[in-house]
């Protein structure tokens, strides 16, 4: 049996900074392939689909595969509706398999509008063995009942299968095969790995929590290293890794081990990674320089202490600015993470931004993130429930809304350049950063952004 696994095109197409590839499809491809079966995988996330469509049906008419699955964030969800419906055009008895953050909260409205047999709802490596051993086996439809975590269509009726448990020893995955998308690593030179799944915070603004369980899991830090010693081995042409866990660095004892023994196999390779400002001390920043990290990323989304309660965050100003004072003594490079128009937001609020950034000064800031809404999320609910916003709305092409509800777009544009303006002044960088910023202006973008978003 041959099974195609896509990332369709972004809604708004998109020149990626980093041309990352698709893990998911890397470890479901594998566990697959473990399985026996024949397994392709594309990436067309930074394409247009116009041009994706055309390679699409071309791959389909060449390989005949049995089933095409595919991974649904919401920012490529329409172009996977589309793909939904060449596929049935092409050869109606392919088997139409949806996954995803997207799919997950959004399973019944897929099934009743898209020619989509099945969603696999959550993590997904133990459900598609299942699944597709049921596809091969033409199994009746209503036997599909007994399979755990997923969602199809019987007749007018959405019928969801009792939820799957999480996978509590990630160690006994397989590594993602990274060389479905060789080119993209060569391209970067770099490769995407992840430690852990879950997180215990429940950001309001984020699915991670919903999505990946609110309990941490994380692989053994050996397992890990093998991973990142076998990336190496198999792709001496890799200069750098990416960790792309929420929160690489929660548990101490477990990044102390990590770096310990990153340092002692003599891997040396940069590696970037996200964390917390509640994770960050001075051992943590030590042994993260030392072992080679080129870049920690942390999201403070606010400096309000108001909007911080309300979000969820968990996180205070002071932890904040002791963080970078840290990443700033150990010479760390530091990311700066904010969004502008989070709920409850004001002129205030803004000011109170500012002056934490005054007072960080150190963390590298571009312009802030305008919130944007996704279903599923707890803000998400709540502005349906006022009637603010609807479901119907991601039947659409649109991309995810800017939260524009208590506030103009204009006004929230204003106040990230405001911020982004008063950062580059304390830090000294305003005039650099004004003559780069206005020498590398490409002013189509900033007419696809404006007809996108703004207008």
């Amino acid at each position: 049996m041959k099974i195609l696994g896509l990332m369709t095109p972004f809604e708004v197409p998109a020149k990626p900074l980093q041309w990352s590839y698709p893990l998911s499809i890397c470890y479901l491809g594998k566990i697959l392939e473990e399985e026996g079966y024949v397994f392709l995988a594309y990436d067309f996330l930074f394409d247009q689909w116009k041009d994706a469509k055309e390679k699409i049906k071309k791959i389909i008419q060449k390989e005949k595969p049995e089933i095409i699955m595919a991974s649904l964030m919401t920012t490529n969800r329409f172009s996977s509706f589309e793909l939904a419906k060449l596929v049935k055009k092409i050869n109606p008895k392919i088997r139409v398999i949806f996954g995803g953050v997207h799919s997950s909260m959004m399973f019944s409205q897929i099934l009743l509008n898209f020619p989509v047999d099945f969603v696999v709802i959550g993590e997904g490596e133990r459900t598609i063995v299942e699944l597709i051993k049921a596809i091969e086996k033409k199994v009746p439809l209503n036997k599909f009942k007994d399979i755990k975590g997923i969602a199809f269509k019987e007749g007018n009726k959405i019928i969801k299968t009792e939820c799957r448990k999480w996978i509590q020893d990630l160690d006994s995955l397989p590594f993602p095969k990274h060389e479905y998308f060789i080119e993209s690593m060569k391209r970067q030179k770099a490769a995407y790995l992840i430690a852990s799944r879950g997180c215990p915070i429940n950001c309001l603004f984020c699915l991670t929590s919903k999505y990946w369980g609110y309990m941490r899991r994380t692989r053994s830090v050996d397992n890990f290293i093998e991973e990142i010693k076998y990336v190496k081995k198999k792709f001496p042409f890799v200069t750098m890794l990416y960790f792309n866990d929420d929160e690489f660095i929660m548990r101490k004892d477990w990044i102390l081990d990590f770096c310990n023994k990153f340092i002692k196999e003599k891997i040396n390779i940069g590696w970037e990674c996200n964390g917390r400002v509640t994770s960050i001390d001075e051992e943590v920043i030590k042994a993260i320089k030392k072992a080679g990290c080129a870049q920690l990323n942390i999201g403070i989304e606010s400096g309000s202490p108001k909007i911080i309660e309300l979000i969820g965050k968990k996180i205070t100003n002071e932890q904040a600015i002791e963080a970078y004072r840290l990443c700033e003594k150990y010479g760390v490079n530091a990311k700066i993470y904010l969004m502008v128009g989070l709920p409850g937001e004001d002129k205030n609020t803004i000011k109170e931004t500012i002056q934490l950034i005054k007072k960080i000064k150190y963390g590298n800031l571009s312009v802030p993130a305008i919130f944007q809404l996704y279903p599923g999320t707890p803000i998400y609910e709540d502005v349906k429930r006022k009637g603010l916003i609807n479901d119907d709305f991601w039947l659409t092409d649109k991309p995810a809304p800017l939260y524009s509800f208590e506030h103009s777009k204009w006004k929230l544009v204003y106040w990230t350049l405001k911020i982004a303006f008063f950062h580059k002044l304390y830090r000294g960088e305003l005039w650099s950063f004004l003559f780069n910023y206005l020498k590398n202006l490409n002013y189509d973008k900033i007419k696809k952004i404006f007809k996108t978003y703004l207008k």
